[in-house]
């Protein structure tokens, strides 16, 4: 558990973005600063905790919750109600859980502790590993899981980054970070296709040894103060699903809405998904594109792409494609934004 460069660029980040209103801080995990703003590797045998760091960015109170009690931390277990069990119910402006989450058998009561110690409007840091890492705590994670506990508790999601960790005859390396488009201009709608395409092109894992392995870091911002959602499993029905992650899609993936109106693409199974998630999330589908029906479907008309084309589209939000779906409309001189829903937002 360490704090390296790039959780320097985080907190800068975090700073900015929350116009300097972050004071407290409660670390799930004792960090050790393992680098300098620049990079290079402090003494590996002297451990030294991040709280000067955070003091140094303006944190008026650190506060470390840590199973094994490192750097005076409270030596509280992260899998049970902390509330509960230990009377502990403050709440900070950042927590941060970097590389201890796996380690923690009971996901659900972890996740609940980060939840309810965040204050409404504090930030998330939150890093484990993907794949790799073999023989090292109880998990690697799904990133999708993680983003769906995102959408269901309308997080806002801030940034996304992945390294690679390796072990050398001086310890652990760190490289290749990838960073998601940056910080300050991160897309969290385009996530899991730019995941798709960075976990494809990395080497196959030897998930016997315990390294290399992948680490990634999520940055989530609590909205309001709702008490803590788990995501659903696949085997949830459509409209349950849909609505329950539907505020967090349109907090997080879509365009920022001007009129509520869209056009749905398609009229088959995804474009059935795509007007149900339409109706939950109160936008107005002004009608479908499809160049093969015609008539009119859930009460609305169905026209063709070159009519669509020759439609006014000034006050349309966006074109909808549902998930999965096989239809290609972004290459055929279309000016409108195509927003397209990702099965793995909702299983």
């Amino acid at each position: 558990m360490g704090f390296y460069k790039i959780d320097y660029e985080i907190l800068e980040f975090l700073k900015r973005d929350s116009k300097d209103s972050l004071h407290s801080v409660l670390e799930f995990g004792a960090q050790d600063i393992i680098q300098n703003k620049n990079g290079t590797y402090k003494e590996r045998h002297k451990r030294i905790s991040s709280k000067e760091i955070y003091l140094e960015y303006g944190f008026s109170e650190y506060v470390c919750i840590d199973p094994e009690g490192e750097h005076n931390s409270l030596r509280y277990d992260l899998g049970v109600d902390l509330k509960e069990v230990y009377g502990f119910d403050r709440k900070f402006d950042l927590v941060t859980i970097k590389e201890i989450a796996h380690w923690i058998f009971n996901q659900e009561n972890l996740w609940k502790n980060i939840h309810n110690q965040t204050d409404k409007n504090g930030y998330i840091v939150w890093r484990s590993p993907i794949c790799g890492g073999g023989g090292v705590g109880c998990y690697v994670f799904m990133p999708n899981k993680i983003f769906q506990i995102a959408l269901v508790n309308n997080y806002s999601i801030k940034g996304a980054y992945i390294y690679k960790e390796s072990l050398t005859q001086d310890g652990f390396s760190h490289s290749g970070i990838y960073d998601f488009g940056g910080l300050e201009s991160f897309n969290a709608g385009d996530f899991l296709k730019l995941l798709d395409s960075y976990m494809d092109s990395i080497d196959v894992i030897d998930f016997t040894k315990q390294s290399p392995k992948y680490r990634l870091c999520l940055i989530f911002q609590k909205i309001d103060d709702n008490p803590f959602r788990v995501p659903f499993f696949p085997y949830a029905t459509k409209d349950v699903v849909l609505s329950r992650n539907t505020q967090g899609i349109l907090l997080n993936c879509f365009p920022q809405l001007k009129s509520k109106k869209v056009v749905i693409f398609g009229t088959k199974e995804a474009a059935k998904i795509a007007n149900m998630f339409c109706e939950i999330a109160n936008l107005e589908v002004l009608y479908f594109v499809d160049d093969f029906e015609s008539g009119r479907i859930f009460g609305k008309d169905i026209v063709s792409f070159e009519t669509f084309l020759n439609l006014p589209h000034s006050d349309i939000d966006f074109i909808l494609k549902g998930p999965m779906q096989n239809g290609d409309i972004e290459n055929r001189g279309l000016k409108l934004r195509v927003v397209c829903l990702d099965y793995r937002w909702f299983v």
